[in-house]
């Protein structure tokens, strides 16, 4: 039975339509470690979900994806929910690290104890949980803990407290290799929502090979398929051109972005967005989502660490339309590179974190795209 998670709505990738969704860092840490400023209080936060819900920005994700989470956390998502926005708890890895008894790990609590927290979650208003999984085998081997059938038995333990469930999985290494095996697991089990991220961790030694352009290309033709099976809402993240892809497999077009039929398609999911009165893009960074670290600053995404402001000084939201870096992400004309010349720029956009971790520049070329752009259409140049 499909859950009401907030990620149920809807199942394609390519809708653009997708409401925005604000991610805020809940990890529990010293008083004081950015630059002397303190983490957000719960009078702050409580504040800016009431911002937010003002706005129509629908869905808020509690992130302590790094770390235990804060003590008012059932708080903060009480109130959340109070004001009807659907609220989500993204876990990360740390699942894995707190189900296992102490002192077997650092934080470990049990998972008597873990179940225990998620049911007070789930009585203070929580709608979905977020698991990440790695399918790297190095990452398996190294923290057996972290398997899938470990993640499994949390995924039916928050089933059973009527949480929806969604997983994130970083595709490095062999990952690719068990794509269509975990997809076919995560449908019996009735996982809602599955993220692939291809976002390559620059910043960490010990992670497998990122995957290459060709490679990522290669994977694309495995995820379109479980998204035609509409059985788990399947995410792309960090790379865009999958939409472009989905488009050649649609309309047998051989990615030509001045066929009739593809320009259409591209018209019609770079629309308008009513809701929040921005237009429609398809670039992962920003677009439509933004995330809040525990002191305040906002960024286009986490895996893009250009601060946009800090709530305390602005609105979130006016951070959000207004800004100098979230204008410039959705700027498809100032992209440089090969990205500046595809004809798909305004659907796809291309990972302008990868550019930036690459290459410093988050407006340069996606080093992940494979693709050899021709010309342009018209309303294009």
């Amino acid at each position: 039975m499909k859950r009401d998670g907030y990620g149920t709505h809807a199942r394609s990738i390519v809708r653009s339509d997708r409401p925005l969704t604000v991610t805020v860092d809940v990890t529990a840490g010293p008083p004081a470690s950015n630059g002397g400023h303190e983490p957000l209080n719960l009078r702050e936060l409580k504040d800016l979900f009431g911002r937010m819900a003002g706005q129509r920005v629908p869905i808020v994700v509690l992130s302590a994806a790094r770390g235990a989470a804060r003590d008012d956390v059932d708080q903060l998502i009480e109130h959340a929910a109070a004001l009807r926005l659907r609220v989500g708890l993204d876990l990360g890895s740390t699942w894995a690290q707190r189900t296992v008894p102490e002192p077997s790990a650092v934080s470990g609590i049990g998972r008597d104890r873990f179940l225990d927290e998620l049911r007070g979650h789930r009585g203070a208003g929580l709608d979905q949980v977020e698991l990440e999984l790695d399918l790297d085998s190095t990452v398996s081997a190294a923290m057996p803990a972290a398997s899938t059938e470990c993640l499994l038995r949390v995924v039916d333990d928050a089933h059973d407290l009527d949480l929806a469930v969604g997983v994130h999985t970083p595709l490095r290494g062999d990952a690719g290799s068990r794509i269509r095996e975990i997809a076919d697991l995560f449908a019996e089990r009735g996982v809602e929502s599955w993220q692939i991220s291809f976002f390559d961790r620059c910043d960490d030694p010990a992670a497998s090979p990122s995957l290459g352009a060709r490679e990522i290309h290669a994977t694309f033709a495995a995820l379109y398929s479980i998204e035609l099976e509409e059985q788990t809402m399947l995410t792309v993240v960090e790379a865009p051109h999958y939409r472009r892809y989905r488009i050649e497999r649609e309309e047998g077009s051989c990615g030509d972005p001045t066929d009739a039929s593809v320009r259409a398609v591209v018209e019609d999911r770079c629309g308008v967005r009513a809701d929040i009165g921005l237009r429609r893009h398809a670039a992962d960074a920003g677009r439509p989502c933004l995330y809040v670290d525990r002191h305040g600053e906002v960024f286009p995404s986490p895996r893009l660490p250009i601060s946009a402001g800090n709530i305390r000084d602005r609105a979130l939201i006016d951070i959000y339309r207004n800004s100098d870096v979230f204008t410039l992400l959705r700027n498809t004309e100032g992209l440089v590179g090969k990205c500046s010349l595809c004809g798909f720029r305004r659907l796809c956009g291309g990972s302008r974190a990868r550019a930036w971790h690459r290459g410093g520049d988050c407006m340069n070329t996606d080093p992940a795209c494979a693709f050899e752009p021709g010309p342009a259409p018209d309303n294009e140049s």
